[in-house]
């Protein structure tokens, strides 16, 4: 970077089920190459830069960010980037105080939004691989009656606007997948890297984390609300703390081992599932109430190709489970499979998870 030229830093701030993870595995797959170009994509676990970032949480340090600053200097780079899909749940003052270890630099946040038909589903989908336990027709008619950020993307845009010291890009997912494929290239474009190898390799990179299989989501909340029953825990931490700007410190990744359940076991489970299921559609023409708030930041938005902030969509449908933990704790063989990931929970061997304290280690077998 030449002398007196200040460091473009550009943070990618998600949202979630955007294309982020892949976002961040094709920036992390090439940071030697954009390093030539000037650009210098921070090391970060996975390709994310959630620790260096996650401001809301009482450990975080922002020493560790002004670091990545000065190595960034120090190797000559011109642009910083940076990737956390976390900010979009930050309030005010976290957004504030991670724009505050950027003071000397040129800071732009970029954000992507789905349209919620797309959006909602993949992202209670995430829930529940994670740590929450609430039906897909619960998680639904809550976040749509309130101020959550999975409804209120507007939220998002209005709290960064408010910070001082960077600007704000908006990225309409859908319309950069109808042009390329992907977000990746668009991103890039927004971030000044406009090499077209780059972009073009954007184009083509593989989309992480699709929800390929919806029924390994619905036994994994299931046993997820039995698990926080077994521990004494909120069952929708992770949602309730999204919409609150809180962090969540009891993580369960239960998944992993509901990929692991005797067949026997998944297929009752599953059949239990399928007898409570209920249709939720939705219309072509659906837009929920918050449609018209993100409306007001359509100026923000950079790849619209006309008025639209989504492109015109078909109608979905699918079915989602009404049953809850209790249900499944019927099935013959449940309990004893929740204990079992219970203290792979406590004994730090499921992959992923983490308990915020020691739990009581009460067995569903002898309840």
């Amino acid at each position: 970077m030449s002398a007196g030229r200040r460091l473009e830093v550009f943070i990618h701030g998600g949202m979630h089920k955007t294309g982020t993870t892949s976002f961040q595995t094709f920036m992390d797959a090439r940071r030697d190459e954009l390093l030539a170009a000037g650009v210098f994509y921070a090391p970060g676990p996975k390709g994310q830069h959630g620790p260096l970032l996650y401001a809301i949480r009482p450990d975080w340090n922002p020493a560790e960010l002004r670091k990545v600053v000065e190595t960034a200097i120090a190797k000559g780079s011109g642009k910083l980037v940076l990737s956390g899909e976390a900010l979009t749940t930050f309030p005010p003052e976290a957004l504030r105080t991670v724009a505050g270890c950027f003071g000397d630099c040129d800071l732009t946040f970029i954000f992507a939004f789905r349209h919620w038909a797309g959006y909602l589903p993949s992202r209670w989908a995430q829930y529940c691989r994670r740590r929450d336990a609430q039906s897909f027709p619960a998680f639904l008619d809550k976040v749509v009656a309130g101020r959550h950020v999975d409804h209120r993307f507007d939220l998002v845009l209005d709290r960064a606007t408010s910070v001082a010291g960077g600007k704000v890009k908006a990225v309409s997912c859908d319309w950069a997948v109808v042009r390329d494929g992907s977000v990746v290239p668009t991103l890039l474009a927004e971030m000044g890297i406009d090499d077209p190898a780059t972009l073009a390799a954007g184009a083509s990179q593989q989309w992480v984390h699709r929800n390929a299989d919806p029924e390994l989501a619905e036994i994994t909340r299931l046993v997820n609300g039995a698990l926080s029953a077994r521990f004494g825990v909120a069952p929708d931490e992770l949602f309730d703390n999204a919409g609150a700007g809180r962090s969540t410190e009891t993580i369960y990744m239960a998944h992993y081992a509901v990929r692991e359940m005797p067949q026997e076991l998944r297929e009752a489970v599953t059949a239990l599932g399928r007898g409570s299921a209920v249709e939720r559609s939705f219309a072509a023409d659906w837009d929920p109430p918050a449609a018209r708030e993100l409306d007001r930041y359509r100026g923000l938005f950079v790849n619209l190709p006309d008025e639209q902030l989504f492109p015109p969509r078909t109608s979905s449908a699918a079915r989602y489970w009404t049953i809850g933990y209790a249900d499944a704790l019927s099935v013959p063989g449940m309990r004893g499979f929740v204990d079992r990931v219970a203290d792979k929970i406590l004994s730090g061997r499921q992959p992923g998870a983490k308990l915020a304290a020691p739990a009581a280690h009460r067995s569903f077998a002898t309840t």
